[in-house]
């Protein structure tokens, strides 16, 4: 395990997806394959630990997300103080302003905890070790963000699971995430497999706050715990 990362400052940076005109040099230059992801990105390697990270006064353009945290069972790692301060987004569709997982990854973690015997890290983290990720103290303010083709303003996910021989769904900590005078234009956008299209979806919180947060221009004041999913109020602007 290596050391923690504390203590970091990201101020008054822009973070673009397609430059134009090209760099010096890059005229040519194919995108990346997995096209421009995130503005801001944190893990998922964190099982050292991650506190005390400030981005402020940022802009974003074209990135598939926004501010991106995300960890899983394997990697883990206990993620505290993080705030989120004046940033403008505007976001690749299906882009999400905030997206906060601890599911990140997973796929081959449960093929793997699927087998007989069951096999990697997933059951034994599942039983002994869920205390040994969480996300404290995430905060996000003053954000103004266009958000297009199904994209959320926020999109967060504790892990969770129903460890053997119990009956209750378990959550690792996702605790105090507050979000205030924010502003989010999110575009109406029709589902393609015929669920819901949500502006806000939350999983697993635990006191979780919205203040004066602008949805469509519909102002939310909330404050929470366990799962919520906001749908989209009509944006006469959004286009």
């Amino acid at each position: 395990m290596g050391p923690r990362t504390s203590g970091v400052v990201i101020r008054g940076c822009k973070v673009l997806g397609d430059i134009h005109p090209p760099l010096p040099g890059e005229e040519s230059a194919p995108e990346p394959p997995e096209g421009f992801r995130n503005g801001i990105g944190i893990g998922s390697e964190g099982s050292a630990g991650v506190e005390n990270v400030w981005m402020l006064g940022l802009q974003f353009d074209s990135r598939a997300t926004g501010v991106c945290l995300k960890t899983n069972p394997e990697r883990r790692g206990i993620f505290r103080g993080i705030h989120i301060q004046g940033i403008k987004m505007s976001l690749s569709p299906g882009g999400h302003a905030l997206s906060m997982k601890q599911n990140a990854l997973m796929r081959t973690l449960n093929d793997r905890a699927k087998k007989d015997p069951p096999e990697g890290p997933l059951p034994d983290f599942q039983q002994n070790h869920m205390d040994k990720m969480g996300f404290y103290q995430v905060t996000a303010s003053k954000i103004e963000a266009r958000i297009t083709g199904g994209g959320r303003a926020v999109d967060n996910v504790a892990y969770g699971c129903t460890p053997q021989g119990e009956k209750t769904k378990r959550y690792c900590a996702f605790k105090d995430f507050e979000v205030k005078n924010c502003k989010f234009s999110v575009e109406e956008t029709e589902s393609k497999d015929g669920k819901p299209v949500f502006a806000v979806a939350m999983e697993g919180m635990d006191n979780a706050k919205f203040q004066n947060v602008h949805l469509n221009g519909a102002v939310k004041n909330l404050e929470m715990s366990g799962t919520l999913k906001l749908g989209l109020p009509h944006n006469p602007h959004a286009h």
